[in-house]
């Protein structure tokens, strides 16, 4: 029979000061299959206090190629409504060049002429536009 008595007493004082600089260039394949049964009982009281300075760059060069196909189809209805007013003007007749023997009608009757060597046969209508005949 072994008779064991233990005192233990700890008084533990840790000054840590880590100075880390790290480059990581990591090229990773994982293939990984777990089968995990955990029975776990934790008791933990953590005390943290983080300070923490992030200086970050980000330099971004994006290469876009857009194809882009559009089918289209339009079904279009017009209805139109015109209202359109037409004022005309004509000139009055040329009249040719007098000939001996031509008539010159009178205005204001509708079958009286008068005999002009030099002259024409004019016809007026009622708004007394001549319209020049030679005979």
């Amino acid at each position: 029979m072994v008779l064991t008595k233990v005192n233990l007493t700890v008084n533990l004082t840790v000054n840590l000061t880590v100075n880390l600089t790290v480059n990581l260039t990591v090229n990773l394949t994982v293939n990984l299959t777990v089968n995990l049964t955990v029975n776990l009982t934790v008791n933990l009281t953590v005390n943290l206090t983080v300070n923490l300075t992030v200086n970050l760059t980000v330099n971004l060069t994006v290469n876009l190629t857009v194809n882009l196909t559009v089918n289209l189809t339009v079904n279009l209805t017009v209805n139109l409504t015109v209202n359109l007013t037409v004022n005309l003007t004509f000139p009055k007749p040329f009249c040719p060049v007098p000939r001996p023997g031509c008539y010159t009608h009178n205005k204001g009757s509708a079958s009286s002429f008068t005999r002009r060597p030099s002259g024409c046969v004019y016809l007026f209508d009622a708004q007394s536009y001549p319209y020049c005949l030679v005979i």
